[in-house]
């Protein structure tokens, strides 16, 4: 004897009444204006030029613009370097005890000639940066 038990049907407006979860809308603003895409521009100049650095001492510096090493200046010498010339320059004696003080000077793109000088102040020297707008 075989026995078959069928599964009662439920009626279509059964299957409305079911709660369901509504749909999250996204917000207005995201649909009509998306993010902005591609390139983020800004205004740090982008063109390398030559800077002459004239050290007129007799006194080996180290130099930097901004957070880049621009080498070791030896006594009495140029050297001309390939930069963007705007930021902080500054100079530091190579041979410096710990806690000396560097001389800084902020370029600008008229700036062609740095030069450390010394001058003699009584019995002390005294180191200075000078910016030329021109060649020497």
């Amino acid at each position: 004897m075989r026995v078959s038990i069928a599964a009662p049907e439920q009626p279509a407006s059964a299957e409305l009444e079911t709660a369901t979860e509504p749909q999250r809308e996204r917000s207005k603003w995201i649909t009509r204006r998306p993010w902005p895409r591609g390139r983020t521009r800004n205004a740090a100049p982008t063109n390398d030029e030559e800077l002459v650095i004239d050290n007129q001492t007799f006194v080996a510096w180290r130099v930097y613009l901004r957070f880049r090493d621009l080498g070791i200046i030896h006594p009495m010498s140029r050297s001309t370097e390939r930069v963007v010339k705007s930021g902080e320059l500054s100079v530091r004696p190579l041979d410096a005890p710990v806690g000396t003080e560097y001389l800084m000077a902020y370029l600008r793109p008229s700036v062609q000639t740095v030069q450390i000088r010394s001058e003699a102040r009584g019995n002390d020297l005294v180191y200075d940066l000078r910016l030329l707008d021109g060649s020497l």
